[in-house]
């Protein structure tokens, strides 16, 4: 059984990014459908392959959640070797399944020209992509005074004469400009990726990326996360959970924190005590994760599990105040795993000690409980050798980083 679909693994990370920031998203949707135009008129490329490259192209500045100031307006370079070019390109190439056509958000921002000494069987779309990015910059500064014959000025430099002819007759025949002004741009890129076709493996390497992402807003997001999902791992291992459980369960750990990216940073690493007001605030959580979950068609077993990880058996959790046998197994383990992640930085003790007392107290399932502990040395050798790998990746992200940034000043 299909739990969750290529396109649902697409509109999930878009809409996780626009928590994030929105501007940078919808910027990254416009140039996705203006590629997407583009690779259709040149008649050698199959649908399923356009949703892949619009795929890459609707995260291409992906990059600039690590590299840029977000609170300021984001200058979208047009130089060799853009900061967030190089950071997006490293982003999808360690953490997605698109391999060597991770390259092409690396060459986004390179002129014609330069483009001419690579050596990449992408570089005819990586420049596409670059006059689509610029498009969409100029039209949103511009507006009305925007015309496609500006562009003419760098044939031969910045872009290739085939690349501006493939846009201006995308533009003719496709009213493109005009999409993108009255919002019909948003129908047909969302039906492009009707076409997005992921093999399991593949779609597990993207909600990994879609993971990581959270890390733009938060590093502590990526491990936390990590950690729930890896603790749910051993306790459905434990408990000889099938195959079907273990999948919803891995998709539900893997997003039942996303609408904490909807929420003030200050709040998701207090150096003090959260007032009532700010307690109240963070609940909210459940509501925008829901609310993107419904939206985008999720799976009904994953969202029922992920949206309940703050219910608690007594029914003192939220947001729906479920009590005993209205909890099912999948939301209890999940329960008992985040609350075990919320105790990372206590002591052996003080963890075994809150979760036997709130077992005791009917709070998390007594089952789930003693099995954790039966094996707590266990499951926390196993998370963290996980966490250690997340740090050991965000390592190799930086320092790969820094030598391909080297390489083009």
């Amino acid at each position: 059984m299909e739990y969750i679909g290529s396109k649902n693994i697409f509109m999930l990370t878009r809409d996780m990014l626009k928590l994030v920031n929105r501007k940078v998203m919808d910027h990254g949707s416009r140039v996705a459908y203006i590629l997407s135009m583009m690779l259709r008129e040149t008649g050698r490329y199959e649908e399923y392959e356009i949703a892949e490259f619009c795929y890459l192209a609707s995260f291409h500045d992906i990059g600039a959640y690590r590299t840029e100031d977000l609170t300021k307006p984001l200058q979208f370079e047009s130089r060799d070797g853009a900061p967030h070019s190089i950071y997006g390109y490293l982003f999808f190439k360690y953490l997605s399944a698109f391999g060597e056509r991770s390259k092409i958000l690396l060459y986004h921002h390179t002129s014609y020209s330069n483009l001419q000494e690579v050596d990449f069987e992408y570089k005819d779309i990586a420049n596409y992509l670059n006059l689509a990015d610029a498009v969409d910059v100029y039209l949103t500064a511009l507006r009305e005074k925007f015309h496609v014959g500006m562009f003419r000025k760098w044939v031969g430099k910045r872009f290739s004469e085939e690349t501006l002819e493939l846009f201006m007759r995308a533009e003719e025949k496709g009213q493109l400009i005009e999409n993108i002004r009255n919002g019909e741009y948003k129908k047909a890129l969302d039906e492009q990726m009707d076409y997005l076709i992921f093999t399991n493996e593949e779609k597990k390497k993207c909600l990994e990326l879609l993971m990581y992402c959270g890390g733009f807003h938060n590093v502590e997001f990526v491990i936390n996360t990590t950690t729930c999902v890896c603790i749910c791992n051993e306790i459905a291992m434990h408990m000889k959970l099938g195959e079907a459980e273990r999948e919803i369960l891995y998709y539900a750990a893997l997003l039942h924190d996303i609408g904490l990216l909807g929420l003030p940073k200050e709040l998701l690493k207090p150096q003090y005590e959260l007032s009532d007001a700010e307690k109240e605030l963070m609940k909210k959580h459940i509501a925008i994760e829901e609310r993107i979950f419904k939206l985008r068609n999720l799976n009904e077993d994953i969202l029922n599990v992920a949206i309940a990880h703050h219910e608690r058996k007594d029914g003192s959790g939220y947001p729906k105040h479920l009590k005993g046998k209205e909890q099912n197994k999948l939301q209890r383990i999940l329960q008992v795993a985040d609350g075990m992640t919320a105790k990372a930085p206590l002591t052996k003790e003080q963890v075994i000690a809150e979760l036997q007392n709130e077992s005791a107290d009917g709070k998390l399932d007594k089952e789930i409980v003693e099995i954790v502990l039966r094996d707590y040395d266990a499951i926390v050798s196993k998370v963290a050798e996980e966490s250690k790998a997340i740090l050991s990746m965000h390592t190799k992200l930086n320092t790969k980083f820094q030598k391909i940034s080297a390489q083009f000043t």
